[in-house]
């Protein structure tokens, strides 16, 4: 039995996640979050809703080859889902958060991605929680 290796890629809204995912190369199963449009329903189910997504699509993918996933609302890494699906579909997870190099391209993203809400606070969030990832990228 093949044990796949999910790659989560974590960070704030308007970092590059998708772009990351996309040049990702070889044979891996990318999976975009968004596609669920979680946000369309109630925030308080936008973690269930995720999970079950990310679950249809290890079960759809079972042993046939690694996946990139983008975080959307998934939990952050020490979340216990992360343990039981592990151990429930003989899968490993890897949780990579994306930062930007600089809170000035940070700024320069989200100027032109329209969003009106306060990134910068959800940036510097992840930034104080660095230790929790298997690996990081500046984007």
């Amino acid at each position: 039995m093949y044990m796949i290796y999910i790659d989560i890629i974590h960070g704030p809204p308007c970092v590059g996640k998708t772009q990351i995912m996309n040049r990702m190369a070889g044979p891996v199963n990318k999976l975009e979050m968004d596609s669920c449009r979680y946000w369309l329903f109630n925030p308080n189910k936008w973690t269930d809703i995720c999970i079950n997504h990310l679950i249809e699509h290890i079960i759809q993918n079972l042993h046939k080859m690694d996946m990139v996933v983008t975080c959307g609302a998934l939990p952050p890494p020490e979340h216990d889902i992360y343990l039981k699906l592990k151990n429930e579909y003989s899968v490993h997870f890897i949780h990579t958060l994306v930062l930007a190099k600089n809170i000035d391209e940070y700024k320069k993203n989200i100027q032109g991605s329209g969003r009106k809400h306060d990134l910068i606070n959800e940036y510097m969030a992840m930034e104080e929680t660095l230790e929790k990832y298997s690996e990081i990228i500046y984007h």
